[in-house]
Formats: structure tokens, C-alpha cells, sequence
């Protein structure tokens, strides 16, 4: 859906260059966004997003890199785990 708003949005827009588009801007641009969705619907999961993105984990990180993607901390799910220490005798 938000994809529909941006393409209309896009089309909207009056450039300086009279309809022209940076394609590759636009390119980065939309995978920046893609990126970002999958990291939040899986929790900031790095692994789990490259799944959802059918693409490598080393590629989502060097993306991630890339265009400085950061996502909110609301986005990563709180866990009531607690990292256990072994006993030191």
C-alpha cells in the first residue's frame, strides 16, 4: 500500500528537470525501504529479514551498512529472558 502512496507521490512531484526521475536514486531509494519494513516485521533480526527479503545475509548487512539503515528500538521486541551466569566456585 505504501508503495502505491510513493508511486503516486513520485508522479505528483514537479522536478526542476521537468518529469525527470533519478532512477537509481529511486532504485535506492525503494530498497531502503524494503530493507527497513523486513527488519521491523522481523524484530530488527537480521537473519530472518534476509529470508523474508530472498537475499543472503551478507548482503542485507552490507545494504544495511550501505545506506546507514537504522530501525527504532520499539521495533525490537522486549524479552523477559535474562542471560544466566554459570557459578564461579
Amino acid at each position: 500500500m505504501s508503495l502505491l502512496r510513493e508511486i503516486a507521490s513520485a508522479e505528483n512531484h514537479d522536478d526542476e528537470d521537468n518529469d525527470t526521475i533519478d532512477l537509481q536514486a529511486e532504485v535506492q531509494r525503494f530498497e531502503r525501504e524494503l530493507i527497513r519494513s523486513a527488519l521491523i516485521q522481523t524484530g530488527g533480526r537480521q537473519r530472518q529479514a534476509a529470508r523474508l527479503l530472498k537475499t543472503k545475509v551478507t548482503t542485507l548487512n552490507t545494504k544495511i551498512k550501505k545506506y546507514r539503515i537504522q530501525f527504532p528500538d520499539e521495533a525490537i521486541p522486549k524479552t523477559n529472558l535474562q542471560l544466566i551466569h554459570p557459578a564461579k566456585d
